[in-house]
């Protein structure tokens, strides 16, 4: 659940600080196609200033939360520990059990080559990652809609996904995620659309051949999204052929162009693809390297992995009916509020009367629109549900797909020939980018389906569909109500004051959250800072025990989840089995891991407390992996506690068990 912060004075949004800013083009033609904006070329300070803040706000948060944003157990130790053993050379799927594609490890991998092993390293490479996200967003909005537009899509980026803490538990952003896969998906996935659109443009010299670039880094793209993880290589394929089909509806290429086309870009996604394949032959063998290409598309329908109760409520299936229902109320409570601005717009002509009092008079009603919408969020914030405000995300992008694919209909053209492209075409070309976006957000979404949200998994999910959305409320539909002769100004006033609230709400929790976080483990450029409680402040105990008793050519197992340990004191796993939770004893099957134990039995086990209720079984040991445990309890023995027993209550503790015939060191320390 979204942890609500303060709110302070929330002024009007810096977008109306004058009646010409970010203004567009009015037009009162009856034509068909929506009018597009002219281009302009604005003042240097008016390019850069957007951007500018946009950078300075992602700077500020990151510095605020730097060695906040992974958790000290969870998930993250795994990515640390994975690209280290990589670096050293190990190979993935034979030395080290993974289960989704071999990208992003190892890229990890080869930052930790280039620039040394270290939390810092990974964490100043992520934020390289972040701030090429948000630079990529502002300008395909910024090309695509306006900079209005790019403005709001790129702070929402920022503040209510990228760099963002709802709660005491890190790991749902882009510089300590849980699962790199997510952020680099969402990166990649930018690359594909920007490629995309530049291809687009090409037209119609692209009739003559030229122009091939764009379509084979749309390509290379989308083999290294599959590369990633299954859920980010289905949007991004359905992203592409929602593209390639509304291209040849609006005939803006032939078919033959666009065959030819997408011949070029699969057979680039070809090449990451091959290339993995090729380097996994030699250490896997064909299956292996066919396993590891593959990555979790094998698992994608695993009815015991989908039908575990975290996977259940992540989705929201654990309750359809009531989720559901909370969908329905929110799309009809936001389509009322969306809606009645739209009509107020509508009916407010400032566009018959040619005196520039008239635009002042506009710009009055604007900005009064903001203050009252932000003025009635701030005093009803209590009253506000605000963890689910994204419920509508699924409906919504179905009503956006279904408008823009209405507005290529009507936009098409006739097959280019030579030449500068028409401005219909033009027009063409952004509904249908338009319209692939939200197939996008939509085919990210049915992993939290019925229940989409910003906060936990949705930081990355629920990302592509809010943008588009936000485009929808600060140029779509701005534009339509401008076709039509009303006041854009009037909607896009309310809508802003709508999200500058939201935002000095999440930024302002993420400042409170990540200021909480001084507890420390690790040391240096290793540093993690998590809530000063046991779980933290035992582990950086159990990190200075295991460096003070044992030596580092030992090995170590954590379980179920402690990577982080074996990578803060540098001591190797001798099984590819870093995290035991229930996912990973139903992916890779108990027997198999107790056969790996058997034939590499790790010198020490460490036995670090976790409630993975969650998953449907609390405690390692009791109610799952019982012979796993069994055979651990018969080949080592009780050598060191640090706090209470693991495995009873929710009081954390660990345990150091010993391999029988390891000799123990004298005047070992303990902790009670």
């Amino acid at each position: 659940m979204a942890v609500r912060g303060h709110i302070g004075t929330v002024k009007g949004p810096i977008a109306l600080a004058s009646p010409d800013a970010y203004s567009m083009t009015v037009s009162t033609s009856n034509s068909k196609a929506p009018p597009r904006r002219e281009p302009s070329v604005p003042h240097p300070v008016r390019r850069w200033l957007a951007p500018s803040l946009v950078a300075v706000l992602a700077a500020s948060l990151a510095a605020r939360g730097w060695w906040t944003w992974p958790d000290v157990l969870i998930d993250f130790g795994r990515e640390l520990y994975v690209a280290w053993r990589l670096a050293e050379g190990d190979v993935l799927y034979r030395d080290l059990a993974y289960f989704n594609g071999p990208f992003s490890p190892y890229l990890n991998s080869l930052w930790f080559r280039a620039f040394g092993t270290s939390h810092l390293t990974l964490a100043l490479a992520n934020t390289a990652v972040a701030g090429l996200i948000f630079g990529m967003i502002y300008w395909l909005f910024a090309n695509l809609e306006n900079r209005l537009t790019a403005l709001i899509t790129a702070l929402a980026g920022v503040i209510l996904f990228g760099l963002a803490q709802f709660s005491q538990v890190g790991l749902f952003n882009f510089i300590g995620p849980y699962s790199h896969e997510m952020s680099h998906g969402i990166a990649l996935s930018l690359i594909l659309l920007t490629a995309l659109w530049r291809w687009l443009s090409a037209f119609p010299a692209q009739e003559k051949g030229r122009a091939k670039a764009p379509l084979i880094i749309a390509g290379v793209a989308l083999g290294l999204i599959f590369l990633t993880k299954p859920e980010f290589a289905l949007a991004a394929a359905c992203m592409s052929l929602t593209i390639w089909l509304l291209a040849l509806l609006a005939r803006i290429a032939s078919p033959s162009t666009c065959l030819r086309a997408a011949a070029v870009m699969l057979a680039a996604a070809g090449i990451p693809i091959a290339s993995a394949f090729v380097l996994f032959l030699k250490p896997l063998g064909f299956t292996g390297a066919l396993h590891g290409v593959l990555g979790a598309w094998p698992h994608l329908f695993n009815d015991q992995v989908t039908s575990l109760a975290l996977y259940q409520r992540i989705s929201g299936f654990d309750d359809v009916p009531g989720n559901l229902r909370l969908m329905l109320r929110w799309t009809a409570l936001e389509s009322a509020i969306f809606g009645s601005l739209w009509i107020a717009a509508q009916a407010m002509k400032f566009r018959s009367a040619q005196a520039p009092a008239n635009v002042w008079l506009e710009f009055i009603f604007a900005t009064a629109g903001a203050v009252i919408s932000a003025s009635l969020l701030v005093i009803f914030y209590r009253q506000i549900a605000w963890q689910d405000i994204a419920r509508p995300l699924p409906l919504i992008m179905l009503v956006l797909i279904v408008w823009s694919v209405a507005n290529v209909w009507r936009c098409r053209v006739p097959l280019p020939s030579s030449g500068a492209p028409p401005p219909a075409q033009q027009n063409v070309r952004q509904w249908i980018l338009r319209a692939g976006l939200a197939a996008f957000g939509l085919t990210l979404l049915p992993k939290i389906l019925f229940w989409p949200r910003f906060f936990d998994h949705g930081f990355a999910l629920a990302f592509p569909a809010t943008l588009t959305f936000l485009a929808a409320i600060t140029s779509w539909i701005p534009e339509e109500i401008d076709r039509h002769g009303g006041s854009q100004r009037i909607f896009l006033g309310a809508a802003l004051g709508v999200c500058a609230v939201i935002f000095c709400s999440n930024l302002s929790t993420t400042y409170v959250i990540a200021g909480l976080k001084t507890a420390r483990v690790g040391a240096g450029a290793d540093t993690i800072l998590g809530l000063p409680d046991p779980r933290v402040e035992l582990t950086q105990v159990a990190v200075g025990d295991i460096e003070a008793m044992i030596p580092p050519g030992q090995t170590i197992a954590a379980v179920p989840e402690g990577a982080m340990l074996n990578y803060l004191t540098r001591r190797k796993n001798s099984t590819p089995y870093v995290v035991l939770t229930p996912l990973e004893l139903i992916l890779f099957d108990e027997d198999r891991i107790i056969d790996a134990f058997a034939a590499a039995p790790p010198d020490w086990i460490i036995a670090v407390h976790k409630d993975t209720s969650e998953y449907g079984f609390p405690f390692f040991g009791r109610d799952y992996a019982q012979a796993l445990w069994n055979w651990i309890q018969a080949n080592y023995e009780t050598f060191h506690q640090i706090g209470p027993a693991p495995f009873h209550d929710d009081q954390f503790g660990v345990v150091f068990l010993r391999r029988r015939e390891i000799t123990a060191p004298a005047d070992s320390p303990t902790h009670h």
